[in-house]
């Protein structure tokens, strides 16, 4: 019995002491003086210039998701032997997910949700408001919140899920947050156009 919790204690053990060494080798990445820094800030950069987000997503922003992932695989229990290759390889998946997030949003979020960086909207434009926050109200509580979360606070999905669980709304996988933004995007399109 007692060997069945030494494994146990060794395993966390073994986990935290990776921990410590993932953390000090990123705090290395994320300084972009740093010799691995200006590598990988060189590399994100690129990435981001592939996939054409340059001009929306910066080093930080996926340096912060990346690290949020290397916690959670920690969590698990699953272990990073080679943190430069895991995190290039894990902002790539980041910055892929990202354009296809935004291709298939941008109709929705340049239509809808830009109209909100305007200054001085003219009579069209607000009515097109008013149009809008009557749709987005027409929306579930829940529903709201979530493209609030993501469409405007432009939160990540771990971050989310996090703040679902913490609302109440039951332990949702980061796949169904996604299906039930893209639900709630589709019933915004039909109910903002069925008003005009």
């Amino acid at each position: 019995m007692m060997s069945g919790l030494n494994i146990g204690v060794s395993e966390q053990a073994r986990n935290a002491e990776a921990r410590i060494t993932f953390d000090k080798e990123f705090s290395d990445f994320s300084n972009p003086q740093s010799i691995k820094g200006r590598v990988i800030f060189a590399s994100i950069r690129r990435v981001l210039r592939q996939f054409r987000l340059h001009k929306l997503y910066d080093e930080a922003f996926l340096l912060n998701e990346a690290y949020i992932r290397a916690i959670a695989c920690f969590r698990r229990g699953l272990e990073i032997r080679n943190a430069s290759a895991w995190l290039r390889g894990t902002i790539f998946r980041i910055v892929r997910e990202l354009s296809r997030e935004q291709q298939r949003t941008i109709p929705l979020e340049e239509t809808f949700w830009d109209i909100h960086t305007i200054v001085s909207p003219d009579e069209d434009l607000q009515d097109e408001l008013l149009r809008l926050s009557t749709a987005i109200q027409l929306l579930s509580l829940q529903d709201q919140e979530l493209l609030q979360m993501k469409v405007v606070e432009n939160l990540s999905w771990t971050e989310i899920r996090e703040i679902w669980k913490t609302r109440g709304y039951g332990d949702c996988a980061e796949a169904t947050l996604r299906k039930r933004k893209e639900r709630a995007l589709s019933q915004l399109r039909k109910i903002y156009y069925a008003s005009e």
